[in-house]
C-alpha cells in the first residue's frame, strides 16, 4: 500500500531507515532543520506491508517564483531508501508524478530509478566515502603521496587543529566559509541560521563535530561533522586560500578521520563531488576514498511550460551580489534571503 506519513517525527519512520545507508539525509533531525531553516513544506511517501512502513521518500512540493516542482530529498547530498524494489518505485513515482509538477531526486545510478522510463539522468555525480577499517597510521599508509606530503607540511606550518567548543567558533568557521563560496566560485553562502542549528541538533548533542584548523589564532580551515550511527558526514569544509599549499585541505581530511576513528565509526563519508569537478573527485581518491556513482534523474509533464526567467533572474543578482564591491555582510544577507529558491 502507498500512502503519505511525517518524516519529521514519525518514529516508525526513524525505524524504518535506522542502519541503513545514507541514514542522515533520510532522518526526521536532518529535515526538522531544513524546514525550520528554508520554511520547506516537508512530506514523506512510503510504501507499507500491513502495519509495516518498509519504505519511502521525504519530499518537499514548492511553490514559489522559480515555478512549482516537487525534489525529493531537497537541499540533501543524496537519497537512497531502504528496500526500494522496482514495483515500489514505480508505486511512489505514479503518486509524485501525479501533481504535473515536475519531480526530481539525486539517487544512485543504479537504482530501481533507473529503469523507470519516465525519469531521465540530467547530471551525474560521485558520493565518495572513506572506510575507516584500521588505526590512523594504518589508514595513512593506504594514502598515495600526496595526502602524506601535505599533512608533513601542515605541521612544519604550525597548523594547529582541534574540535571547536563554542558557536563562537563556528561564527568564525562561518565566515570563512561564505569567503570561499562568494570568492572563490561566485556562489551565495547558505544561511547561517542554518549552521547553528545543525550545532545545536547535532554538535552540542555529541553527534558530530567542527574540527577547526588555526595558524597564529585565526581560523584558516575546517569542516562540520555529522554523525549517524557508525558514520561520520563530512558536510560543509572550508580553507584558506593563503594555506592550501602549506596542506591545510589534506590536513582537515585527516582530522576528520581521526575523529571518525575517535568516536568509533566505520566510515567518513566525504559526500557527493560533481562529475564535472575531476580535481575534488581526486583528492578524496588519494585518501582512499571508494566512489558509489549517483545521477540526478528528473521528470518534466508534457504539459508543463517552462520559465527561466526567475533563474536567470537569481543567476544575476548572485553575480551582482557575490561582486568585489560587496561587503561580506551584504552578501551573508543575500544568501540568507535567497539561497532557499536554489533547491
Amino acid at each position: 500500500m502507498i500512502g503519505h506519513f511525517n518524516p519529521l517525527g514519525t518514529q516508525q519512520w526513524q525505524q524504518t531507515i535506522e542502519g541503513h545507508d545514507g541514514e542522515l539525509f533520510l532522518s526526521g533531525r536532518w529535515l526538522r532543520v531544513l524546514a525550520d531553516t528554508f520554511e520547506l513544506p516537508l512530506d514523506g511517501l512510503g510504501s507499507w506491508a500491513g502495519d509495516v512502513l518498509t519504505t519511502g521518500v521525504p519530499y518537499s512540493h514548492i511553490s514559489d517564483i522559480c515555478g512549482d516542482r516537487i525534489v525529493v530529498g531537497p537541499f540533501s547530498d543524496f537519497v537512497l531508501p531502504p528496500n526500494m524494489a522496482g514495483d515500489i518505485w514505480r508505486g511512489l513515482a505514479d503518486e509524485l508524478t501525479s501533481h504535473s509538477v515536475p519531480v526530481s531526486l539525486m539517487t544512485a545510478i543504479d537504482s530501481p530509478v533507473a529503469d523507470d522510463d519516465r525519469f531521465k539522468v540530467s547530471s551525474t555525480a560521485l558520493r565518495q566515502v572513506i572506510p575507516l577499517n584500521g588505526d590512523l597510521d594504518e589508514l595513512k599508509s593506504r594514502f598515495s603521496s600526496m595526502p602524506k606530503r601535505m599533512i608533513k607540511r601542515s605541521h612544519q606550518a604550525d597548523l594547529e587543529f582541534g574540535l571547536a567548543q563554542s558557536t563562537e567558533e563556528l561564527r568564525e568557521f562561518f565566515e570563512l566559509h561564505l569567503g570561499v563560496r562568494r570568492h572563490k566560485y561566485g556562489l551565495l553562502c547558505q544561511p547561517y541560521e542554518l549552521f547553528e542549528r545543525l550545532w545545536h541538533e547535532y554538535v552540542a548533542n555529541g553527534d558530530g563535530a567542527l574540527v577547526i584548523g588555526r595558524h597564529g589564532g585565526r581560523v584558516v580551515g575546517g569542516c562540520l561533522l555529522l554523525t549517524v550511527g557508525d558514520v561520520t558526514c563530512y558536510k560543509y569544509a572550508a580553507s584558506d586560500p593563503d594555506f592550501r599549499r602549506d596542506g591545510v585541505n589534506h590536513r582537515i581530511v585527516y582530522e576528520a578521520m581521526r575523529y571518525g576513528l575517535d568516536v568509533d565509526c566505520s566510515h567518513l563519508d566525504l559526500g557527493r563531488s560533481s562529475s564535472d569537478q575531476p580535481g575534488l573527485i581526486d583528492f578524496k581518491r588519494r585518501f582512499g576514498a571508494e566512489d558509489t556513482v549517483l545521477g540526478r534523474f528528473s521528470w518534466t509533464p508534457d504539459e508543463y511550460q517552462t520559465s527561466d526567467d526567475a533563474r536567470a533572474l537569481l543567476s544575476q543578482l548572485t553575480q551582482m551580489l557575490t561582486g568585489p564591491d560587496i561587503p561580506d555582510s551584504a552578501t551573508e544577507k543575500a544568501g540568507a534571503l535567497l539561497y532557499r529558491y536554489f533547491v
